[in-house]
């Protein structure tokens, strides 16, 4: 099973700041971990791409940040249509 919450990233530097996963967000991925799943993660659409990462607690208890350049994007040029 997967958990999948979506957010926009309109800068240039490609950094997400993780003070914007909201509270209700962070409460489901503890509930969903409870449960037994651990597939939990934030789809981010940066410069046209989206890009998938594992929400964990332990990356939102060390990072305040996340790199979209440190990641492959599995969805390039969503906005094109073909």
């Amino acid at each position: 099973m997967f958990l999948i919450d979506c957010k926009t990233l309109e800068n240039k530097s490609g950094t997400f700041n993780l003070d914007r996963v909201e509270q209700n967000q962070i409460f489901s991925m503890k509930k969903f971990n409870r449960c037994g799943n651990y597939n939990y993660f934030l789809a981010i659409l940066y410069q046209n791409n989206v890009y998938f990462v594992l929400l964990t607690k332990k990356l939102l208890e060390e990072n305040k940040t996340i790199n979209m350049k440190n990641y492959i994007a599995l969805w390039r040029n969503f906005y094109d249509k073909k």
